[in-house]
């Protein structure tokens, strides 16, 4: 098992953990995809659906999660189509 914040180098992540986030504080998205980081599981992807209004250029950087975020952006109006938007993004065999 890889330690955590290291990425599993073969196939696809075994688990897709979708974050819809609308309108949330650049520190709060920071803070979750931090706490995927820190997880044991090393096989992850995080699909982050956003719809950030009034927050252009502050998004966060996310130190250890490279190439294992699928950003999506969205004109969608509710965190549920996003999260819709998310689940067809996922490639993991767990979502």
């Amino acid at each position: 098992m890889s330690p955590p914040g290291q990425a599993c180098s073969v196939g696809p992540p075994r688990v897709s953990v979708l974050v819809p986030v609308r309108d949330a504080e650049p520190a709060a998205v920071a803070a979750t995809v931090a706490s995927l980081v820190a997880q044991s599981e090393p096989s992850w992807e995080a699909v982050l659906v956003e719809k950030f209004e009034g927050t252009k250029g502050r998004r966060p950087s996310f130190p250890g999660a490279a190439g294992r975020l699928v950003p999506r952006a969205s004109p969608a109006d509710g965190l549920s189509e996003l999260a819709a938007r998310g689940l067809a993004a996922a490639t993991g065999e767990w979502v």
